[in-house]
């Protein structure tokens, strides 16, 4: 199973920069076999090509849910679509990408698609760093991306089912 992280962000606009801070942190870990760490930046429709010849995909964002700063999200991919709710703290973002990859190109989608991140606090230009809040949760985030890393690989195994 081919399993790709995809960090997703700016670091140069606050919370913005979570994914990629958290897709540096993971490349830096012994990861299983399959499993690939990306940094999309903020790819808008650019994302759909981060997906391509992945089995599953984990993207880690920055995202705007309404939550108090530094509140971990784990999103299915097709939830968020069902909801119509802005997710990502980008201005063309992780839900539009993954409504038109679903709607033009179905065949070509990974079949898990799950979104994780921390509730964005401060996103602004020529602001580097998190705000205080997010950078706490930087640690558990990690660990959930870990998890979900392993659930999809013991589903591979015959063990519980993936996202």
């Amino acid at each position: 199973m081919k399993i790709r992280i995809i960090g997703c962000g700016n670091p140069l606009a606050g919370d913005d920069g979570l994914g990629i801070y958290a897709a540096r942190k993971l490349a830096e870990m012994k990861l299983p076999e399959g499993v690939e760490v990306v940094e999309a930046g903020t790819p808008g429709l650019g994302l759909l090509s981060f997906l391509e010849n992945a089995d599953a995909v984990i993207i880690v964002d920055a995202l705007k849910r309404g939550s108090p700063p530094g509140t971990l999200h784990r999103v299915e991919a097709r939830e968020i679509i069902k909801e119509g709710k802005p997710l990502s703290a980008h201005d063309l973002g992780v839900e539009e990408a993954l409504t038109l990859g679903f709607r033009l190109l179905p065949e070509k989608m990974p079949k898990k698609i799950l979104i994780v991140g921390v509730e964005a606090g401060r996103v602004e230009s020529f602001r580097e760093g998190l705000t205080q809040e997010v950078e706490k949760a930087l640690p558990k985030l990690l660990e959930l991306i870990l998890r979900e890393v392993e659930r999809l690989l013991e589903g591979e195994n015959g063990g519980p089912e993936g996202i």
